[in-house]
């Protein structure tokens, strides 16, 4: 099958405490899921954009505009935003994309993904190129967050931020605090941690399994522990890939 290759708008979501709503309340996850993913089709739709796929919690949408992405994404937080248990992170990144055999990839898609991972629940968090194409269009407010060093991704990314909830300004009264503060006395401190790693060491390796009475404690042998997965494709643009089989799996254990 022949590749197809765009610039393109690309966002990713991911629902904020969706792993712990699921071990709490797995039908009522479920149903957030389905709430949302509905949600995101419709509007992407609406917005000249295409809903490409769900990985866990997560989803992928491709615009051709990098406007339309961020109109989209507002609508998204603006239909969520009286949902308690649907507290999104959506990250954009205008780039490069590639479409093979039914998926896509590319550096387009794998800085959207950190983007999105840099954001907190509420807001919408974009690189430099989709801000370029968005600073002088009415109704969008974005703020200049600070450039931030993102796995897989060479060198500082200049990052911008709307919904951001205000950062709170330090009184007076906290800097004088912090100003008259006496030094830590480090030559205690750190004798004194020592001590107790030792003495907590001691006691693990006593009884490290002991219940209050008396028996073993044997439910750790019932544990699985899922860890991340490795992009090992030859141009290791496939992290997102990784994250997203590694969410699907912790989703069946779960259910």
């Amino acid at each position: 099958m022949t590749e197809k290759r765009k610039l393109a708008a690309v966002m990713f979501t991911d629902i904020a405490g969706y792993t712990a709503m699921m071990e709490k309340d797995e039908q009522k996850a479920l149903s957030i899921l389905e709430k949302n993913r509905t949600l995101q089709k419709s509007l992407a739709k609406k917005h000249n954009g295409e809903f490409l796929k769900e990985m866990g919690d997560g989803t992928l949408l491709c615009f051709s505009s990098a406007l339309d992405a961020v109109r989209c994404a507002m609508a998204i937080q603006e239909s969520v935003k009286d949902e308690p248990d649907l507290n999104l992170r959506i990250g954009i990144h205008l780039g490069d994309i590639v479409f093979k055999e039914g998926d896509v990839f590319g550096d387009g898609v794998n800085v959207a993904s950190r983007i999105e991972k840099a954001a907190r629940p509420g807001t919408i968090c974009f690189s430099a190129p989709v801000y370029e194409s968005i600073k002088n269009k009415p109704g969008i407010r974005a703020e200049y967050l600070e450039p931030k060093h993102l796995k897989h991704v060479q060198g500082p990314l200049d990052i911008f931020i709307i919904n951001a909830e205000p950062i709170p300004q330090q009184t007076d009264k906290k800097k004088n605090f912090e100003g008259n503060r006496k030094p830590l006395n480090w030559k205690m401190i750190i004798p004194a941690c020592i001590v107790i790693t030792a003495a907590l060491f001691i006691l693990l390796l006593k009884n490290p399994f002991q219940r209050p009475d008396g028996r073993l404690d044997e439910t750790w042998h019932n544990s699985v522990a899922v860890l991340p997965f490795s992009d090992l494709s030859p141009q290791s643009d496939q992290e997102y890939f990784c994250e997203g089989m590694m969410d699907d799996i912790i989703l069946k254990l779960l259910i």
